[in-house]
Order: structure tokens, then sequence, then C-alpha cells
């Protein structure tokens, strides 16, 4: 920020920096042991913006420190972990990055089973409509399931780390779940 004065007049010129390295993410989950879950994430950034990765960073195995961190938020009040990741996809001409990450958390006793974390911050990728700010959260139900007898956990999905659509043009994705 920039100010002038002058005797009867105060100017201040404002410098606004706009960034839009976030590309996306999904968080799933699975129980391991007794209030123990497995947290999987993947998170995709532009790679010109401090995410770079190549083949030698996949192969081998560099850990990227990404950005911010995983918050339980409801059920529990915790950071649970630096959103850091291992890159498993890149392109060079398209300027992103992709990769995942896991970590293992002691969730503490709850009366309804219900555990909500995630990670948020500012830096989406322009969109037509909507803001650039973002949030990934997604709910942790660990009560038996009626069905199964077993503990609930996320379904899972993979899919492409770039799909494009044209502007005004009606689509849908079929996102495989399982």
């Amino acid at each position: 920020m920039m100010c002038f004065f002058s005797t009867f007049l105060l100017t201040c010129i404002l410098y606004f920096a706009e960034s839009s390295h976030f590309r996306g993410g999904i968080i799933s989950w699975k129980p391991t042991d007794n209030h123990q879950i497995e947290i999987n994430y993947r998170v995709a950034f532009r790679a010109s913006s401090g995410h770079a990765c190549d083949a030698n960073t996949i192969e081998n195995g560099t850990l990227l420190p990404g950005e911010g961190s995983l918050q339980c938020v409801e059920g529990c009040n915790d950071t649970i972990t630096t959103m850091s990741y291992y890159c498993t996809d890149f392109s060079a001409t398209e300027d992103w990055t992709s990769g995942t990450n896991s970590v293992k958390y002691n969730l503490p006793a709850s009366s309804n089973n219900l555990y909500t974390f995630g990670f948020s911050s500012c830096c989406w990728i322009p969109l037509v409509e909507g803001s650039s700010d973002w949030r990934m959260r997604t709910t942790a139900n660990l009560t038996i399931r009626q069905d199964t007898g077993k503990l609930n956990s996320s379904p899972v999905s993979a899919m492409q780390p770039v799909v494009r659509f044209s502007y005004e043009c009606d689509y849908t994705l079929k996102i495989p779940v399982w």
C-alpha cells in the first residue's frame, strides 16, 4: 500500500494480488481400529505457484509441503496434520500438479459418533460464478450399519485430475464411486 499526503487530502493506492493456485481435492476416510480412522486426501494446485512436480518427484516419492492443515471441527477440535502430499500426476504444459496422502487419527469419544474434518483457504481457480474461497469437509459417521453390521465408511472415488466443460452447455459428469 502506498499513501501520499498533502495538506488537505490523503490518497492511498492499494495493490491487490490475485492468486488462483488451488485446483481442487477430495477427502475420504475409513475406520481402522477402535475410534481410529484413516483419512485419505487428494489435492491439486497450479504447479508454478510453488507446487512443482515432475517425473523425478514422483519416482523419488518426495513429500511436497501442500498448504494449510487438516482440522477436526465437529466432534473434536484438533489439528490433525499438515496438508503435505506425494505428487502422483502433473502437466508441465497445463501448469498443474496433484497428489495424495493419508493419516491415521484417533478420534475422541462422542455421544453421536459424528466427526467433521477438512481444510479451507482462499485462491481457488477463478470460476465463472462464485468466489475463490473454498472449503473441503467430510463427516465421519462411526455408527454401526444395520445392513452390514460393520462401521460406516466414506465412499471412494477416482477420476482424471482435469475435466473440461464449455461454458453455458449442459453436461453430466459420472464420477465412479465404490
